[in-house]
């Protein structure tokens, strides 16, 4: 199915807005953009939503200076210090509605200060459970005042808002594995902050996400991680890669992981396969800082 109209993808960290802008050549996709500015401040939870929409207007201002963005409609993703992520055993027969209502009662139990209302869930499948009739699922949950936020945005700048999505559930759409039987990690990281997914046969596992600054203490936290999971399931020669996206992943940091997992490291590149426009601006982020926009490129490229 091809996109006959331009789409522009964005990702927003707690520091940064990045911009990618995407038009299609009947099935060729074309770069026609890609730049990025800093935020006036850090933006988190407590962020209010007038000043969520202000620190994103700021940042989109400096960007359009230099290219006016011609798409009219709009992807974001967002970090995912904004959300809830949890994974939770549900019963197999729920019908979706049941569903609903149990994923609201979990939530006020595990966060009982928060109202499930002020929240919206979006929940899949990471695989069965060890009791009969059961499954886990991940759940991921965002105030609505933040998506509120984002809306209110585009309406001011005139733009069609199509998805909103986690940021790193974003960047896995890039993944492209030698086989689709393939078990693999990947983990995105920014701002000193890492997520980390494991997937077997294409379908999601396990989702842990943790703050650290030391390269070597961050390597070794999803060793661990991943050996845990993995104590009594397969061996480990199974896992064949790790892919990684994000601001984070410098050479050195690469280098700092692939000594402690082990594992070849692969940083996901959204422009090997992109024709840029002529006379396009910031041609040194796609040569120097690819592995970062690997996010608003895979929204901006998403079908549905």
């Amino acid at each position: 199915m091809a996109i006959t109209s331009s789409q522009a993808g964005i990702n927003l960290t707690i520091s940064k807005l990045q911009l990618i802008e995407l038009n299609w050549n009947g099935d060729e996709a074309v770069l026609e953009n890609a730049d990025e500015e800093f935020l006036s401040g850090y933006i988190d939870r407590n962020t209010s939503e007038p000043e969520l929409i202000s620190t994103i207007q700021e940042a989109f201002n400096r960007i359009a200076i230099r290219k006016p963005l011609s798409s009219k409609t709009v992807s974001f993703t967002l970090p995912t210090q904004l959300f809830e992520i949890v994974e939770l055993p549900i019963d197999d027969l729920l019908t979706k509605e049941d569903l609903a209502n149990h994923l609201n009662w979990e939530f006020s139990v595990l966060f009982p200060q928060k109202d499930p209302s002020d929240f919206l869930l979006r929940y899949f499948e990471t695989g069965g459970g060890e009791i009969m009739n059961t499954k886990t699922i991940l759940v991921a949950a965002i105030e609505k005042k933040i998506l509120g936020a984002i809306h209110k945005f585009c309406m001011l700048n005139k733009l069609a808002l199509r998805l909103v999505d986690n940021v790193h559930f974003a960047a896995n759409l890039l993944i492209r594995p030698e086989s689709p039987l393939q078990n693999y990690i990947s983990v995105y990281s920014d701002d000193n902050y890492y997520s980390l997914m494991i997937f077997e046969k294409g379908k999601p596992k396990l989702f842990k996400s943790f703050d650290e600054q030391d390269l070597n203490k961050a390597a070794q936290k999803i060793r661990m991680e991943y050996l845990n999971f993995y104590s009594t399931r397969v061996d480990l020669s199974a896992m064949k890669n790790i892919y990684i996206a994000g601001e984070s992943f410098t050479d050195n940091t690469v280098l700092a992981f692939e000594n402690v997992l082990k594992i070849p490291v692969l940083k996901l590149n959204p422009f090997e396969k992109l024709k840029s426009a002529p006379g396009m601006q910031k041609t040194d982020l796609i040569r120097d800082k690819y592995y970062s926009f690997a996010e608003p490129a895979g929204i901006a490229a998403r079908i549905s």
